[in-house]
């Protein structure tokens, strides 16, 4: 079996965005400057970088779950590429915040995308990782490897780089999964029922680590899970997003639902989709005997992301 490193996979992915969409992003060594990983804009070009270390872009994945692991980590920097986070000086450090903790749910989502379209990214998994196509597209294969992936993005990246003007480190595990759930409730083709997408939310959080769950009590009962950056995530994009219909144009309509930059800015529209979304959920939950799993929680993160 060959395996690739993450500098190829990078080309890889880029190759296959240019395919989905129209945008510029190429990735670059930066040698040994810190951190492993960063996203920028070509100064007065409308062309981005998604930049990693040495060290990192020559690191060897070695086998399916590390390949998703590095996806989600593209993904990371390639939302904020798409949403001028760059560009953007943020007043303050909540709205750093709702900059990474909106990235960390958009490479849950586009992680997502590229492996169901990315022509490159699927022979890789196939012919190079020797991944199984039926179970490659089986959806709770799926939840299973995107857990496994979540849990080392947790491990070796989160909790050691954690930082005040990010999210807490078992928040962006959640705010992954969720972004993994937005691809399905956005890709109503790949769903067999409405609402599905609360089984595949259940499915990645419980086959979570231990110690994962036992350091998000610990973080929960210490009071560093009251963090106020949810409240500013779709505030700080529509001040990216100005008077423009949308942050960068990506060039088709197929796709929008996905890799688009366009936030709403009328409330009665933001209203009328938490208030669908709260509906399918409770339908889908009440059907499956599931209501337990439900809080108001769920609706507000929605409300916060959307």
């Amino acid at each position: 079996m060959s395996k690739i490193k993450v500098k190829q996979l990078f080309t890889f992915l880029c190759a296959d965005l240019k395919k989905l969409i129209e945008f510029n992003v190429l990735p670059v060594d930066k040698g040994n400057s810190t951190p492993e990983f960063s996203a920028n804009k070509k100064k007065e070009l409308n062309e981005y970088l998604i930049k990693y270390m040495s060290d990192a872009g020559n690191y060897t994945i070695n086998d399916v779950v590390e390949l998703m692991e590095y996806v989600i980590i593209f993904c990371h920097e390639l939302a904020h590429c798409l949403n001028n986070h760059s560009v953007y000086k943020p007043e303050q450090n909540d709205e750093f915040s709702a900059m990474e903790a909106h990235a960390d749910f958009l490479a849950g989502r586009m992680a997502t995308a590229f492996y169901t379209y990315g022509i490159n990214l699927m022979n890789i998994i196939e012919k190079d990782y020797k991944y199984d196509k039926k179970t490659q597209r089986d959806k709770n294969a799926y939840c299973q490897l995107m857990a496994k992936a979540f849990n080392k993005l947790y491990a070796e990246y989160y909790k050691e780089n954690e930082h005040p003007r990010y999210p807490h480190p078992t928040e962006r595990v959640g705010l992954n999964i969720a972004g993994v759930c937005s691809f399905f409730y956005r890709s109503p083709q790949f769903q067999t029922t409405q609402g599905e997408y609360v089984m595949m939310n259940y499915v990645m959080t419980k086959n979570l680590d231990s110690n994962y769950f036992n350091d998000m009590e610990e973080a929960n009962n210490s009071g560093k899970l009251e963090s106020n950056f949810m409240n500013h995530v779709l505030d700080v994009h529509l001040k990216i997003q100005g008077d423009s219909m949308q942050i960068n144009d990506i060039g088709t309509t197929q796709l929008h639902n996905i890799f688009g930059t366009q936030y709403i800015k009328n409330e009665q529209i933001r209203r009328h989709h938490k208030e669908h979304m709260k509906n399918e959920i409770l339908h889908y939950v009440n059907e499956k005997g599931l209501a337990d799993l439900i809080d108001e929680k769920v609706f507000e993160q929605f409300e916060k992301k959307e």
